[in-house]
C-alpha cells in the first residue's frame, strides 16, 4: 500500500471519529436539557420555538427575558437551568464539531492529492484556521451565555451582550468561510 492510501485512510479514520463525537456530543446537549426548550414566552412575535437560538441571538434585555423568563420564577429557573446544563456540555460538542470540520478538510485533501488532482496547498491550512477561529468565537460566546444566564438586571444584560453579539458573529462567520472553503472543496474533487 502506497504512503497517500495510508494518508487518506487514517484521514478518514479521523473524520469517522469525530463526526462520531461530534453525534454523541449532540445527543449528549439534548439529554441534559431536557430536550428543546421552549422560550418562556411561547409563541411570540419573534417566531422563536427554542429558547436556545433566541438566548443566542438576542439584541437586549428583553429578548432574554422573553427567552430565558423571570429568573425569580419557576419556568425562568427551569429554562435558565437547561440553558446552563446545554452549555456546559456545548464546550465538548464545540470541540468536536470544529475537529470534525477540520477532519473532513484533511480528507478531502488527502483524497485529491491521492487522485492527482490536489487542491491548492493553502485550502488545509485556511479550513483548519476557519475552524480555530470559530472555537475561540464559540468558547468566548458560551461563556457568556453562561454569565447572561445569571444576571437579572437589564442594564447588566445590556451591558454584556455587545460581547455575546460579537462572538456569536465570529462563530458564524468562520463557520460559514469553512462551510464555502469545504463545498468548493468537495465540488473541486468530486467535479
Amino acid at each position: 500500500m502506497d504512503k497517500i492510501n495510508i494518508l487518506t485512510r487514517r484521514a478518514a479514520v479521523i473524520a469517522v471519529i469525530t463526526g462520531v463525537l461530534t453525534f454523541i456530543s449532540l445527543g449528549t446537549i439534548m439529554a441534559v436539557s431536557g430536550g428543546i426548550v421552549k422560550p418562556a414566552t411561547y409563541p411570540n412575535e419573534a417566531g422563536f420555538t427554542q429558547a436556545i437560538f433566541w438566548f443566542e441571538m438576542a439584541e437586549n434585555s428583553g429578548d432574554i427575558m422573553a427567552a430565558l423568563g423571570d429568573p425569580a420564577t419557576e419556568t425562568g429557573q427551569r429554562i435558565r437551568a437547561a440553558m446552563d446544563a446545554t452549555h456546559r456540555v456545548d464546550f465538548f460538542f464545540m470541540a468536536c464539531y470544529n475537529a470534525f470540520i477540520a477532519a473532513l478538510f484533511l480528507l478531502i485533501f488527502r483524497l485529491s492529492a491521492g487522485a492527482g488532482t490536489p487542491l491548492p496547498r493553502g485550502i488545509f491550512p485556511a479550513g483548519v484556521v476557519f475552524c480555530m477561529a470559530a472555537l475561540v468565537g464559540d468558547i468566548l460566546e458560551t461563556r457568556k451565555l453562561l454569565e447572561l444566564s445569571a444576571l437579572a438586571d437589564p442594564v447588566a444584560i445590556d451591558a454584556a451582550l455587545p460581547a455575546l453579539m460579537a462572538w456569536t458573529r465570529v462563530k458564524s462567520g468562520a463557520l460559514s468561510a469553512a462551510g464555502i472553503l469545504l463545498a468548493f472543496s468537495y465540488g473541486r474533487y468530486f467535479r
